[in-house]
């Protein structure tokens, strides 16, 4: 039986689901003191029932009581974040990393020590994101540092649009609830430490490594690609370069993560071959140090210590006289994580590293079986591309979902990209090892340097031909779940069909369909006026069914209604929103765009709503006592957080998008159906 085969499984998905369960539970709630009564009465009872073959009362217990328990580790976690208040406080806090460099500023994750006030020290909880100034700021900061500062801390906001990245969500869960910006005399003091956290050092190492390949001779974009590869150092990869590597399906490789700790295991196992025999024991511990080791060159990242931690106990369960599962050992590493930190469940890396091991574990090698060649060449072409293959399959969901998109030139580039990186992993790692022996390290960087330039022209080549990436396509949370099941259990029944019954692949894939169809009903049905918080613009919908018209001063597609008409399926038609004013009508409303309310805008048309744009908006003073015959007043983003209409008190009837977020109205669906938004005047 599963259970049995896979034990772990039983108790990481109760787990998982309570964790998840936790986000939208309160840890007060009547709910979970239920769920607890239930497991311990369950478990009190279970005795009784030892008896019998199944203890059916014990699995029913213990079920609740990891859920139970999933809910109060997430709660516990996200209570313990520290709450500040926003006015000016002096904290003292620890720098987790480097300080990185943006376009106007640097950026810097600190730990949150203690809060200074009145000769007394409270102890916080929690990180903060600290904005320094470019021009000003002159401090040499290193992680493990420790700073004394005078801020106003800014709570994380999300900007409020329709299908957006949940930004303050993802923050949280890393510990992070605040931001605030940081002139250099509000650096009070810097400490340099005597001895530093351990995660601190690694980071300093790393940058010593990058360091050496400087020194080496590798520059430019080719020590951007072998330090994200080797140390997953991104810092050096601008955008242009990060975008390439995305259209081309090949991003992962930037992220050390399962693929990379998977390359140093696979190289050290085969060097401690010849222990296998006598001194298996042996083999792993060294195959286990190996990986620790590259672990702490890499910096410790989640992402690194996530791979390491599965990888450790894959290799330990090798250990054991018998049979182990694979998937069992995964999903342990798994509920080890969980129960370190919680909130690990949400991060995006977390699933789609354990999405991507999963199906390889599960269906790689029956897959292989069924098809494999002769020829040595083509085997190994097809074990690659079969790899690439059951990988993407099992993160295609997630992808769609995250990204909303999909490289459609992955398989291809892939099998060429991927057992370079190998050579690149192993390259960089050789490096500073043998950096003193300065011949032979220079001889692996002048070939490292090359694959490097090798990888980057490949990327730019497949990244630059027409439809490389299919764009604009995403899903809901429920559809992506959904049509994970789908996938794998197909996959399943294509492998054996005597476990998996069709029918089950088929029922989950009409669910997915409904959902999808429920979705495009609820959209047909209903109609809204949004004003997006985009970045210093001004970007205005009319949504009618599935049909989203944007009206917007640029070319291109603004990323705030792109991706909320691709994870919603509506179809995009852009309006050209030039200067002067423009009136529109939908929904029985009459919708002004301007940047300018005069007398004679109002009289003309008698406007309900009212949409600011321009940086400097105004309003005519006589409009002000005029205020009880507009529905509403939205300032667009484009006039910043901190733009004020002086003399109206009906704050009720002022929208400030920068500062509240995307501005969204709810519009009569049946006196515009089958007809466009009517622009009255131009």
């Amino acid at each position: 039986m599963l259970n049995r085969e896979v034990p772990f499984i039983r108790i990481t998905l109760p787990l998982a689901g309570g964790i998840v369960a936790g986000h939208f539970i309160s840890l007060a709630g009547i709910f979970i003191v239920l769920l607890s009564a239930l497991a311990l009465s369950g478990f009190a009872v279970s005795p009784l029932f030892n008896r019998r073959p199944v203890n059916v009362i014990f699995g029913i217990s213990m079920t609740l009581g990891l859920f139970s328990a999933g809910i109060i580790l997430y709660c516990l976690q996200k209570k313990s974040l520290s709450v500040l208040p926003e006015k000016e406080i002096t904290l003292m806090c620890t720098a987790s990393e480097y300080p990185e460099e943006r376009e106007k500023s640097f950026r810097l994750l600190a730990g949150m020590n203690a809060r200074l006030e009145n000769d007394s020290a409270d102890k916080l909880n929690g990180f903060l994101l600290l904005y320094f100034n470019k021009d000003s700021f002159k401090d040499d900061i290193s992680p493990g540092d420790i700073l004394l500062i005078k801020i106003v801390p800014r709570l994380i906001k999300n900007r409020g649009n329709p299908c957006e990245f949940d930004y303050r969500f993802y923050m949280e869960n890393r510990g992070c609830r605040y931001y605030s910006f940081v002139e250099q005399k509000d650096i009070l003091k810097h400490i340099v430490p005597l001895h530093r956290k351990l995660i601190h050092k690694a980071l300093i190492i790393r940058e010593a490594v990058t360091e050496m390949y400087k020194t080496l001779g590798i520059t430019g974009d080719r020590l951007a690609i072998v330090s994200a590869i080797t140390l997953g150092y991104r810092e050096l990869v601008d955008e242009e370069q990060r975008q390439e590597f995305i259209r081309a399906g090949v991003m992962h490789i930037m992220a050390v993560s399962g693929l990379h700790a998977g390359i140093v295991s696979l190289f050290i196992s085969n060097i401690v071959l010849f222990l296998r025999k006598k001194f298996k024991w042996l083999s792993v511990i060294i195959t286990l140090s190996a990986l620790w080791m590259f672990a702490f060159i890499t910096g410790l990242s989640s992402s690194v210590l996530r791979a390491v931690i599965m990888f450790s106990f894959l290799h330990a369960g090798g250990l054991m006289r018998r049979h182990v599962n694979s998937i069992n050992s995964v999903l342990a590493s798994a509920f080890v994580q969980m129960l370190i930190r919680p909130s690990v469940v949400f991060d995006s890396g977390f699933l789609l590293s354990y999405s991507a091991v999963i199906f390889l574990i599960c269906f790689y090698r029956e897959f292989y079986l069924k098809i494999n060649f002769k020829n040595r060449l083509a085997n190994r072409i097809w074990q690659a591309a079969l790899v690439t293959i059951v990988a993407q399959l099992g993160t295609l969901p997630l992808t769609l979902t995250l990204f909303n998109r999909f490289p459609l030139l992955f398989l291809i580039v892939n099998i060429v990209v991927v057992p370079l990186v190998s050579i690149v992993v192993i390259a960089g790692c050789l490096i500073p090892l043998i950096f003193p022996l300065r011949f032979l390290s220079e001889l692996i960087a002048r070939g490292l340097d090359f694959i490097a330039g090798f990888i980057g022209k490949i990327v730019h080549f497949a990244s630059d031909l027409p439809f490389s990436t299919l764009n604009n396509i995403g899903m809901t949370g429920i559809e992506c779940l959904l049509l994970s099941g789908f996938i794998f259990f197909f996959l399943q029944w294509m492998i054996n069909k005597e476990t998996v019954i069709i029918k089950v692949p088929l029922a989950i894939l009409l669910l997915f369909i409904t959902t999808g169809s429920i979705k495009d009903i609820v959209n047909k049905r209903s109609a809204e006026l949004i004003v997006y918080n985009s970045l210093n613009s001004t970007c205005v919908a009319l949504r009618e069914g599935k049909t989203l018209n944007i009206y917007h001063n640029s070319v291109s597609v603004p990323p705030e209604p792109a991706r909320h008409a691709s994870v919603t399926g509506l179809k995009i038609e852009k309006q050209n929103l030039n200067t002067g004013t423009i009136l529109l009508k939908a929904g029985g409303k009459i919708i002004c765009i301007t940047d300018h309310i005069s007398a004679g805008i109002l009289n003309f048309q008698e406007p309900v709503i009212f949409i600011l744009k321009g940086r400097k908006p105004s309003v005519d003073k006589e409009i002000i006592g005029k205020v009880n015959d507009i529905l509403a007043i939205v300032i667009s983003s484009e006039a910043g957080s901190g733009y004020k209409i002086p003399g109206i008190k009906k704050e009720d009837r002022l929208f400030y998008v920068g500062k509240s977020g995307a501005f969204r109205m709810n519009l009569a669906i049946g006196e515009i159906a089958g007809q466009k938004p009517e622009s009255i005047i131009k």
